[in-house]
């Protein structure tokens, strides 16, 4: 897994794929969200390490727990922060 540093945050996650699909039963699979601080880069990842989708964050985002983050594929709902950090503003 990733090293936790001052620049990188992680949340554990769930996600769904493609939010334009209409399913008879909504899959959620485990994973977690890495944040670059820095850059303000969000890549989720699955609960095998590949990563799904990356998007910059804009502006006005910020990441809590219980919220969920839109990607073009996947609807990702952030769960715990991982670390026992705080995350970064």
């Amino acid at each position: 897994m990733f090293v936790i540093s001052v620049y990188r945050a992680c949340w554990n996650v769930t996600f769904k794929k493609h939010l334009k699909l209409k399913l008879k039963r909504k899959v959620y699979c485990d994973g977690f969200l890495s944040l670059c601080a820095t850059t303000g880069k969000v890549m989720p990842y699955d609960g095998s390490e590949q990563l799904l989708e990356c998007r910059i964050l804009k502006n006005d985002e910020v990441i809590y727990s219980g919220e969920s983050l839109m990607f073009n594929a996947y609807l990702v709902v952030v769960g715990e922060h991982e670390g026992g950090q705080k995350p970064p503003r």
